[in-house]
């Protein structure tokens, strides 16, 4: 059991950080993260993490380029994923990356437009598969940013999800004649958790408010600005190679 406690510390971190409310600065959507298998089994085993802390699911993602699938765990506002090592392949433990969103319809590509430097050229549209449907799921820009000496180090993207989605996902009986039924991340936060079998009444994690990022020296100076140019401000904090963003993936709402 302590073994145990020692492998979820940063779940501790996250709650108890406090929530920065900024309207300037691009959120947080989500982050992920390739654990050992040990790791993984552990969190996926535990009564606490799987009852008690958040809404949590197994999902087998299907996508238009890609599948995957992993444990997740639900905010109001953010969310996080965990991945198990044995599935992700080869040399992925440790990989990561940070998903940043926007809330409103064309944001995206208005800081695409802005920013060319930070992002990749193009704009990719997401499906996701359900049953046979193809479903626009989102749109993603990726950061310019070097993953560092292996290709599964680090990575991040801005994502806005497309206004078809909540209207074509698993629509409750009384939304099926809604217009849309929003693009934002708390209203797919809120489908996500509504179609699950159950649910914490009173879940301990609310919203990620903090991250720290450990970084290879050619990702760190590109990563900051990247999270600069996408209104977070630069504060050295005096330690060698490292750089603070404040503030850092700000989150709506009360303090966690």
């Amino acid at each position: 059991m302590h073994a145990f406690n020692s492998r979820i510390t940063f779940f501790s971190l996250l709650m108890l950080a406090t929530a920065i409310t900024d309207a300037s600065e691009v959120p947080l959507n989500h982050f992920f993260t390739v654990l050992d298998t040990n790791t993984y089994k552990a969190i996926e085993d535990s009564e606490f993490v799987t009852r008690e802390f958040a809404p949590h699911e197994y999902r087998a993602t299907v996508r238009n380029d890609r599948s995957y699938a992993g444990i997740y765990f639900h905010g109001e506002n953010t969310y996080f994923e965990l991945f198990d090592e044995a599935t992700r392949g080869p040399d992925s433990r440790g990989f990561s990356m940070l998903a940043m969103g926007v809330d409103s319809s064309g944001e995206l590509a208005a800081i695409h437009e802005q920013q060319p430097a930070v992002f990749r050229p193009e704009i990719r549209q997401i499906h996701r598969r359900e049953q046979e449907l193809e479903i626009p799921w989102f749109t993603s820009a990726g950061a310019n940013v070097s993953r560092g000496p292996h290709k599964m180090s680090f990575g991040s993207w801005v994502m806005e999800y497309s206004p078809e989605f909540l209207n074509q996902w698993r629509v409750p009986e009384d939304q099926a004649d809604m217009v849309t039924a929003g693009v934002t991340r708390a209203a797919i936060l809120e489908r996500y958790v509504s179609v699950l079998p159950s649910a914490p009444k009173a879940p301990y994690f609310r919203d990620i408010t903090g991250l720290t990022i450990a970084l290879y020296p050619t990702s760190l100076a590109d990563t900051a600005r990247y999270l600069i140019a996408l209104g977070y401000s630069e504060v050295q904090d005096g330690s060698s190679g490292s750089i603070r963003c404040r503030p850092l993936l700000s989150a709506p709402g009360s303090p966690t």
